[in-house]
């Protein structure tokens, strides 16, 4: 047998298209997660916050609550 013959024979008679699906379809998969979940954590890290802090002041002298 060739080597081919023996991958064929190992995983069932599918032949070679369904070879590579098994191994490129999880890639392609894992890649489209992986790059959506780093756009979102990149986005959610670089917007702008709803209010800005520096507006409110720190320390106000002379209130005596």
């Amino acid at each position: 047998m060739a080597p081919a013959d023996t991958i064929r024979h190992d995983l069932g008679e599918g032949g070679t298209v369904p070879l590579l699906l098994k191994f490129l379809l999880p890639a392609i998969a894992g890649g489209l997660t992986a790059s959506v979940s780093m756009y979102g954590l990149v986005y959610s890290q670089t917007k702008a916050p709803d209010m800005n802090p520096a507006e409110q002041p720190i320390m106000v002298y002379g209130d005596q609550s």
